[in-house]
């Protein structure tokens, strides 16, 4: 008896920017696969990426990805830091598309330290901690963005690691009689709706409340009902435990996200060359509900004009994308990236839903 047959595991990371990041990807699979976990991995399947348009290449895996989701119950993500003090956008896209179908998430780090000491940018100022930026670090007591650490079982150490935590809970679930979770088949997405969620960093903003009032009148001008992150959320100054705060955080946010009809990401860059962990975790969370999704960015030249790079590879080696798309292609293949603030987003937004 295979115990672990019912379950289809994502391996999720920026292995794929990585040298020879491939090989390592294929040796947590066999592993995993070894203990009898049917192991889909991003691009599993042959793909022609030989189009003209960069953009059908891009397009194409995203399309690979939506089978491939179909078949995840659980997913194991690579959380160390990518091109940014944060892990990879596109990993946390993933980690809100499963958990938008009901899946499992797990992660593993090499340092599950809080932000205030992984964060090589932060620096104590008047007795607070700041960030990158010049204001204080939104989440210095934790070891990721609420969204991630609320909703992910992290794991200090390797994928093998946290392979075994994976392997202890499912037999915990297995005692309770407790099934694997259900394949969620997509919906289809409609539009025409009005309650527009606004998610992307300034939830963080000193001036928050402020900037939102702003945001929501220039949603009302262009007929649309803006509701913020904030909208709602009991004053959690009281709260001790970060995780307690955090797990509230985001708990409130995913009920305000699915009362909405339209998500629109701020995707301008935080902490680096990569958006908010939280809104990178929201949209993929948005696009596994159907909701309509857009998102924006202040600058949306393509990646490889926007991220410094020598020949396609960042400072650390890594590749930079090429799909001529300004971002990572989880957002730019699966929504509208649109350029401006937000007053000009709002009208390019409304052109589109007619």
């Amino acid at each position: 008896m295979n115990p672990y047959a019912g379950y289809g595991l994502y391996i999720a990371g920026p292995q794929c920017f990585y040298e020879r990041g491939y090989s390592m990807w294929h040796s947590y699979r066999k592993l995993a696969e070894y203990y009898g976990f049917t192991v889909v991995l991003p691009n599993d399947t042959p793909l022609d990426l030989t189009h003209e348009d960069l953009r059908d290449n891009a397009r194409e895996i995203f399309a690979n990805l939506q089978e491939v989701i179909q078949q995840t119950n659980i997913i194991i993500a690579d959380l160390d830091f990518f091109r940014s003090s944060e892990p990879d956008c596109g990993t946390l896209f993933e980690l809100g598309m499963v958990h938008g179908a009901g899946g499992l998430l797990y992660g593993f780090t090499r340092d599950k330290r809080s932000m205030a000491i992984k964060n090589q940018f932060a620096y104590l100022h008047q007795g607070s901690i700041y960030a990158q930026g010049g204001e204080p670090h939104p989440y210095a007591d934790l070891p990721y963005a609420p969204s991630l650490t609320a909703s992910t079982k992290i794991v200090e150490g390797s994928f093998d690691d946290c392979l075994q935590l994976v392997m202890s809970d499912l037999e915990e679930r297995r005692k309770q009689g407790i099934k694997p979770p259900a394949f969620v088949t997509l919906p289809s997405q409609n539009g025409g709706k009005t309650r527009v969620f606004l998610s992307g960093p300034d939830r963080y903003r000193q001036n928050a409340e402020e900037r939102y009032q702003v945001m929501k009148e220039l949603c009302a001008q262009s007929g649309f009902v803006g509701i913020s992150p904030l909208d709602g959320l009991p004053d959690l100054n009281d709260v001790v435990d970060p995780y307690e705060r955090a797990y509230r955080m985001w708990k409130h946010s995913q009920e305000l996200l699915a009362s909405c009809d339209i998500f629109l990401g701020d995707l301008q860059d935080y902490h680096g060359w990569e958006p908010l962990n939280d809104t990178a975790f929201e949209a993929g969370l948005a696009w596994r509900l159907a909701k309509r999704c857009f998102c924006y960015m202040p600058d949306a030249r393509i990646m490889r004009d926007r991220i410094p790079n020598i020949e396609g590879l960042d400072v650390a080696g890594n590749i930079v994308e090429n799909f001529n798309f300004p971002v990572n292609l989880m957002f730019s293949a699966s929504m509208p990236i649109l350029e401006g603030d937000l007053e000009a987003v709002l009208a390019q937004m409304s052109a589109q839903l007619g």
